[in-house]
């Protein structure tokens, strides 16, 4: 009398059967569409690249993916990366000559695969309960824009991750966007986006500067449905070396060119202009600033006082809400402002050597 091969060894079907599970599952698991891409853009930042890196794949869930564009790195950030591509499979990394921040995240969403987009700076870090609160809602529901706190300061980051899943949410469309607007925080690295919001825009590649305030503004414009989640889940490094933390002149041109499209993407569109006023004000505000730190005071070019005339035609008065109001009134008398500022940088000095 034969025997099978299972009556001989009983637990073969089951060992057998346990195989074909699991690797059904690791097979389904490799062709299933993310759910999520994260972008990384990174260029020298060495150490703090893989301190990023590991802040996403620790916990980032199997339907989820990263994306890490080398932006012509010179330093040892490229072995670094290499190294930890081939312990986390969900790691997708490209090389790239150095073509400025834009290009890489421009590259990321082109080659990403997920329906939603989230973005990581190449020397910040999410929270450790990031997917843990990001995933439900990203499965849950279709929003086209989900938004979350940053911190600067690590102390209020790691009390955060201790404080877990407590947390509020809001839905409340019109009180998000009309705040969005109010505040005019542009960076799409606290933010996740719906793959369809996006479509074709991407970031301007001709700008290495305020680049967000050319991008996210107008994803918000074509949404529908907001969530705002209050609680801390990206810590953005206090970097001297960063783009953000020093002022070039070349800054100016960007900031300039950046509130220029903005004016002429939001023109013709009365019906969303008492979110853009806002938001041009601020852009504004912040071109002001920069302005009178690198060149002392509000020492405008012929070129930045079209701009200034341009801006003074899109703002409407109505739309401006009561903290604003005063720099519209700047805007409006700038040349007074042009006066005043430049007769107190020459004043100021001798007021200080008689004190």
């Amino acid at each position: 009398m034969s025997c099978s091969i299972h009556e001989k060894c009983p637990s073969l079907q089951h060992h057998v059967s346990h195989f074909a599970y699991y690797y059904n599952r690791i097979k389904l698991m490799m062709n299933e569409k993310p759910v999520l891409s994260i972008i990384m853009a990174t260029h020298n930042n060495g150490t703090l690249a893989s301190d990023a890196i590991m802040s996403v794949v620790n916990n980032m869930p199997h339907n989820c993916e990263l994306l890490v564009i080398n932006d012509g790195s010179t330093d040892e950030s490229d072995r670094l990366i290499r190294e930890l591509v081939q312990q986390y499979s969900h790691i997708r990394y490209y090389y790239q000559p150095k073509s400025g921040v834009s290009v890489a995240r421009n590259r990321g969403i082109d080659l990403s695969q997920g329906d939603y987009l989230a973005f990581i700076d190449g020397d910040d870090l999410y929270s450790e309960n990031f997917f843990n609160v990001i995933m439900p809602i990203l499965e849950e529901q279709q929003y086209d824009i989900i938004s979350y706190d940053s911190t600067r300061e690590f102390d209020a980051f790691t009390a955060a991750q201790k404080s877990g899943l407590q947390y509020k949410v809001n839905t409340h469309y019109a009180e998000i966007i009309q705040k969005t607007f109010k505040v005019s925080h542009w960076q799409v690295w606290s933010r996740i986006f719906r793959r369809n919001i996006i479509g074709n825009d991407r970031f301007p590649e001709n700008i290495s500067y305020f680049e967000d305030v050319s991008f996210t503004p107008f994803q918000y414009l074509k949404s529908h449905k907001l969530c705002k989640i209050n609680q801390i889940l990206y810590y953005y490094r206090k970097n001297r070396l960063s783009v953000t933390e020093t002022h070039q002149e070349n800054d100016i041109m960007d900031m300039s060119h950046a509130l220029d499209k903005f004016i002429d993407r939001v023109q013709g569109h009365p019906e969303t202009a008492d979110l853009t006023t806002m938001a041009m004000m601020n852009c504004y505000i912040e071109l002001r600033k920069k302005i009178r730190k690198m060149r002392g005071y509000y020492d405008y070019s012929p070129e930045e006082l079209q701009l200034i005339e341009k801006l003074k035609a899109a703002c409407l008065y109505k739309n401006i809400d009561k903290k604003h109001k005063k720099f519209y009134l700047r805007i409006k008398l700038y040349q007074f402002d042009l006066f005043y500022s430049r007769l107190k940088y020459r004043l100021l000095p001798h007021w200080m050597r008689r004190n």
